[in-house]
């Protein structure tokens, strides 16, 4: 099983932006990944989406960082 630790996103992302308007908090994560607050707790509890542990064997197989096998698709290019 492989869990996402939403939490630490969420500090690290109000260490790194102290004077933002609002701190990063599970809710307005949850919103930006157009996800509920649920999703992200059972993240870390039940785990993550099947495709993140096929993703981190498939970079343990070749030996790959996340960077070199993921390219986000940007409006065809």
């Amino acid at each position: 099983m492989v869990i996402i630790n939403v939490d630490i996103v969420i500090e690290k992302w109000n260490e790194k932006n102290p004077n933002a308007k609002e701190p990063l908090s599970r809710k307005v994560l949850a919103k930006k990944l157009g996800k509920t607050t649920q999703t992200l707790a059972e993240w870390k509890t039940v785990g993550a989406p099947k495709v993140i542990y096929t993703l981190l064997q498939l970079m343990e197989i070749g030996g790959c960082s996340f960077d070199e096998i993921i390219t986000p698709y940007k409006n065809g290019k």
